[in-house]
């Protein structure tokens, strides 16, 4: 058979310990390999050192029979293109297989995957949800703080207007009263000017009298 590696003969073709699937043991005929026929502590056949490789049924190619089995008749090369065959129609039921099999385990690995992320896709859009709920809800609230304040700053505006329209109200009736009693007081004193004259008047009328009572005696 002919591999990459290089050219040898058939000494194995079956399944192994080291690794699943169908193997084909070569004997190279150049030190080329990787072994002598023995692999992990498992022997499969007897070859120099550095002398054996195994491949993969579908990496090898067969180019002539092995010498140490000569076809005798034609029954005997068929027989042998049909355990190639059927080697080969395993090694590819297996590759299926395995295909299938890898297949299935991605498209699972694929569905849990998508079921975590949609699941965290989930919990992440709740947690925006009750973000965006509570920033309105504070939003709210400041408006309701602000109108609040708003309305006492008018009220107390409006009691301050008011404070200051009593308080010029209070300033002008005291300024009237202040008035009032101002022109009361120079009444009472022109009243009182003028009765001081006339008992004044009275006393000289008085004296007069007298003076001209005595000047007649």
């Amino acid at each position: 058979v002919e591999h990459k590696t290089g050219v040898g003969v058939v000494k194995f073709v079956g399944e192994t310990q080291f690794q699943k699937g169908v193997w084909v043991g070569v004997a190279l005929d150049e030190p080329l390999g990787k072994n002598d026929g023995e692999v992990q502590g498992v022997r499969y056949f007897q070859c120099k050192e550095r002398h054996g490789l195994f491949a993969k049924i579908d990496k090898v190619k067969l180019i002539s029979l092995p010498p140490s089995q000569p076809l005798t008749n034609a029954a005997t090369a068929v027989n042998y293109a049909d355990q190639i065959k059927e080697l080969l129609s395993k090694h590819e039921q297996e590759l299926e297989n395995v295909r299938q099999m890898t297949l299935r385990e991605s498209m699972d690995e694929m569905a849990d995957l998508k079921r975590m992320y949609e699941s965290k896709l989930l919990a992440m859009s709740l947690q925006a949800e009750e973000l965006q709920a509570l920033n309105e809800a504070k939003t709210q609230t400041l408006k309701h703080l602000e109108a609040a304040s708003q309305d006492e700053i008018n009220v107390l505006q409006s009691q301050l207007e008011e404070e200051k329209e009593k308080n010029a109200t209070l300033q002008a009736q005291h300024n009237e009263k202040i008035k009032e009693m101002e022109a009361k007081v120079e009444a009472k004193v022109e009243e009182a000017r003028a009765t001081s004259e006339q008992s004044a008047t009275k006393e000289v009328a008085g004296l007069q009298d007298e003076i001209n009572g005595l000047q007649s005696q």
